[in-house]
């Protein structure tokens, strides 16, 4: 009976983190969302884990936007960043354009995220 108790106890814990997941997902992350784990505190772990995840996605899509329009494609690049940043830095830009009057913040985080950076280092 115990067995049966601890199964339980582990798919039900399993559920829980897969739910807990599925908000990161980026064709389902909102800018909201994106916002809100960037601008999360660095006193908790979870606050440090939330701000370490908005940077990597920035990141992630900083260096998406690099690769498919300059380097891969040959096409001109819409975004020059400046070299010797960190993801922080980046992240700090979305939260300044996100949280600006007006932002629609319902979009795709990866739709704000390249706004913010647009926005910031549109190329010459």
């Amino acid at each position: 009976m115990r067995i049966g108790y601890l199964l339980v106890a582990v798919f039900f814990s399993v559920a829980v983190q897969a739910s807990e997941s599925d908000e990161y997902f980026p064709e389902q992350l909102t800018a909201q969302k994106l916002l809100y784990a960037c601008a999360s505190s660095s006193l908790t772990a979870v606050g440090r884990e939330s701000r370490r995840y908005c940077q990597g996605f920035v990141s992630g899509v900083e260096e998406t936007e690099r690769l498919l329009r300059g380097e891969l494609s040959g096409a001109p690049a819409l975004i020059c960043l400046p070299h010797g940043k960190n993801a922080a830095f980046y992240a700090d830009i979305f939260i300044k354009h996100a949280s600006r009057k007006g932002a629609d913040l319902e979009q795709p985080a990866v739709r704000v995220v390249m706004e913010a950076l647009e926005q910031a280092f549109r190329c010459k």
